[in-house]
């Protein structure tokens, strides 16, 4: 979180996010905290893959950090 930032780790895109009530959302928008409280009671909502490692050849040694699935991101740091 402190990396990505919680509009990358937040999946907005699923039925658990969906199925939230109004009020859970508009607290989640507004406050981090707030959206760290659900993604700890419905962990669901993570985006996945959640990659974190080196790749000595891609990045001369720097970490990488990936999270859900980006085609282009994954090539740039596997292929």
């Amino acid at each position: 979180m402190n990396e990505l930032g919680i509009d990358k780790v937040l999946n907005k895109r699923g039925t658990t996010w969906r199925k939230l009530e109004d009020s859970q959302k508009q607290a989640a928008d507004a406050n981090v905290d707030a959206a760290i409280d659900l993604l700890v009671e419905n962990t669901s909502m993570i985006k996945r893959p959640m990659v974190e490692g080196q790749c000595d050849d891609k990045t001369q040694g720097q970490p990488v950090l990936l999270c859900g699935f980006n085609e282009d991101e994954f090539n740039t740091n596997f292929s």
